[in-house]
């Protein structure tokens, strides 16, 4: 027996978290059927799948099987080449193929900006704040990230630890930004300024990312404060203490601006000593109260612009409204899930034997249960094994979910029957090829746990023989008088009389017939 093996390409480029499949063909350059088995060396096994890993050949047919590669998306799965090995060996003779090709791995960018904390101060005091800024690398190759921050009115200064930071996938720093204030003053109302942190790839300007924080400016002493200092010294102190100041909401603020539907947004506030309460209206939804000072957080219910209102309150006073608008879009709907394969084989097995259940998805499906079990199944497709534990017909159920909870469904049968006791463990022809008529062949048998055995075959005449013999033994089939290629069959039955046959074929070659005369003797 013999066979070559041939892939549809040496060079295999696949983006991470994409499956991609690679034709594999086996031909059969012997004269009788082959089971040949395919294996992939090299690589990552949870890189791989082999949805058929064994099939048969015709002789001098050529088959051809699919093998999937599927490097998942994550940092560990780096841009790269990775050479690797498709083995197919023959489950016959033992003999074994192989064919080299690289497999290369496409990279995805994902920079990620955090900051803590989102919110600091500074004063003539304390003149700068600093902030713990780190940059999350959660793609598949290395960049070198250029630190930038900026607030909208130009009135902050800042100053990085390091300009330029390199990170290897999945990797992360933290650098360490002082922001101060370009003015200091000495009488001001306090003032919040909003500041963008980005880290932006030098490579690849497009890939980077942002976060959002907030520098408190406080002066040595507020406007309404000096005033009150002023004012103590021209009225009596008692007579300053029954004149109520309006409540003020010094700092609104909400984030991020712009959401999607589903995700939360978080509003933080605080109001002057003097109210009793903060009042917010979020859309057209009732007002709530909160204490002077806090945060809270909420979800975005549906698409447009959503307007936050605040009030800081005492009494029967309320301060001037402040006002956010947040933008919220629609979040994309996610493709339905698909099962492009599924089957159970053998589709007839014994009562405690194994059946294959197979499957293959698209990248929509995130969850995959199998009926009757629910059991839960990789949502990337595979393959998993089962003990046909009852008699009768079984049907499975594949149900799978996209990220939206959509499903579909298919299901497959197989039948379970009681299996015979009686194992046929060997029955070979030694020779099972004959040069010519009359040629000696060797049966030989073995049938752990049989009650009886029968050997039938058709014999020279084209009668039907069969003869009970032993569990185990050898026939030589000089005493059968094979003059063509002759099929043996072996049968055998347990206590129960059950049975179990197995063939064996014994091939007697043709005799070829003289060349022709040349000189045309032949014809005359």
């Amino acid at each position: 027996m013999s066979f070559v093996v041939r892939l549809a390409s040496d060079l295999a480029q696949v983006e991470a978290g994409a499956t991609l499949p690679l034709s594999v063909e086996a031909s059969n350059r012997g004269d009788e059927s082959d089971e040949l088995e395919i294996r992939i060396e090299g690589l990552d096994p949870e890189w791989t799948a082999v949805p058929v890993p064994s099939f048969s050949v015709e002789p001098h047919e050529v088959h051809t099987e699919k093998v999937m590669l599927k490097p998942p998306r994550m940092t560990e799965s780096i841009a790269g080449t990775y050479p690797f090995v498709v083995s197919v060996r023959s489950l016959k003779s033992g003999e074994v193929r192989s064919a080299q090709a690289v497999l290369e791995i496409k990279p995805f960018h994902h920079v990620s900006v955090d900051a803590n904390p989102k919110k600091g101060a500074v004063s003539p005091f304390n003149k700068e704040f600093a902030f713990d800024v780190t940059v999350m690398n959660l793609g598949n190759s290395e960049h070198t990230v250029q630190m930038f921050a900026s607030d909208p009115e130009d009135e902050c200064a800042f100053e990085f630890e390091h300009e330029k930071i390199t990170l290897g996938p999945g990797q992360q720093k933290s650098v360490e930004m002082r922001a101060s204030g370009k003015r200091r003053p000495l009488l001001a109302n306090s003032r919040l300024h909003g500041i963008s942190v980005s880290a932006r790839s030098v490579s690849t300007p497009t890939v980077a990312g942002q976060v959002q924080v907030q520098l408190e400016q406080r002066a040595l002493i507020s406007p309404g404060g000096f005033i009150a200092v002023l004012v103590a010294l021209i009225f009596i102190i008692g007579w300053i203490a029954f004149i109520p100041k309006p409540p003020t909401l010094d700092v609104f603020s909400a984030s991020p601006s712009e959401v999607l539907v589903g995700d939360e947004i978080q509003i933080d506030w605080r109001a002057s000593e003097n109210a009793r309460a903060v009042r917010v209206f979020i859309g057209e939804q009732p007002a709530q109260e909160y204490d002077r000072l806090g945060n809270d957080k909420f979800t975005a219910k549906q698409p447009g612009t959503l307007r936050i209102r605040a009030f800081a309150v005492a009494g029967d006073r309320q301060s001037e409204a402040k006002i956010v608008e947040i933008v919220v879009k629609a979040r994309p709907v996610a493709p339905l899930p698909e099962i492009i394969a599924f089957r159970i084989v053998p589709n007839k097995v014994g009562r405690g034997e194994t059946v294959v259940v197979e499957y293959e998805v698209n990248e929509a499906v995130t969850e995959a249960k199998l009926f009757p079990q629910e059991r839960k199944l990789d949502p990337s497709g595979g393959r998993v094994e089962l003990v046909a534990e009852s008699t009768g017909e079984h049907t499975y159920t594949l149900v799978v979910y996209n990220k939206d909870g959509k499903r579909a469904e298919a299901s497959a049968k197989f039948s379970v029957v009681k299996a015979s006791k009686a194992k046929i463990a060997l029955f070979k022809a030694d020779p099972d090829s004959l040069e010519s008529a009359g040629g000696v062949t060797r049966l030989t048998w073995a049938v752990p746990s049989a009650a009886y055995v029968e050997l039938s075959y058709i014999d020279r005449d084209g009668q039907p023989f069969k003869e009970r013999v032993e569990p185990t033994g050898s026939l030589a089939t000089k005493d059968v008088d094979i003059a063509k290629t002759t099929e043996f069959t072996l049968t055998a039955y347990d206590d129960e009389g059950l049975m179990t046959t197995k063939k064996v074929t014994c091939t007697v070659k043709p005799i070829e017939d003289p060349p022709p005369d040349p000189n045309g003797e032949g014809n005359r």
